[in-house]
């Protein structure tokens, strides 16, 4: 199961969690349905962040398409003789996969 096909499941579970509400059990001023919810929820925003998202260009640079913030352009470098090729494929910040294909 691919990230998409895992984040249309977890919409479609957290669906029916809230439908059960009516059914819910109260454990203090919360309901157990409440709290799955709340995970699934997390759980959606975590598959969410693995879907790349293309990069946020503008003059000063290269900026995360989820928080905003600035990242590292792709770079490469000279170590020991050999080529290496840096790029940030994740948001240091908040995690996001990036998609540096330019359109």
């Amino acid at each position: 199961m691919n990230a998409m096909e895992t984040m249309i499941t977890l919409k479609g579970l957290r669906n029916v969690i809230y439908a059960m509400g009516g059914l819910s059990v109260c454990r203090g001023n919360k309901s157990i349905v409440g709290e799955q919810y709340e995970a699934i929820d997390e759980a959606i925003e975590a598959v969410e962040k693995t879907i790349p998202q293309k990069v946020k260009r503008d003059p000063f640079g290269v900026e995360c398409p989820n928080c905003g913030g600035r990242i590292v352009l792709p770079s490469t470098y000279t170590f020991g003789g050999k080529m290496i090729n840096i790029r940030c494929d994740y948001c240091y910040s908040c995690g996001q996969a990036l998609d540096w294909e330019e359109e």
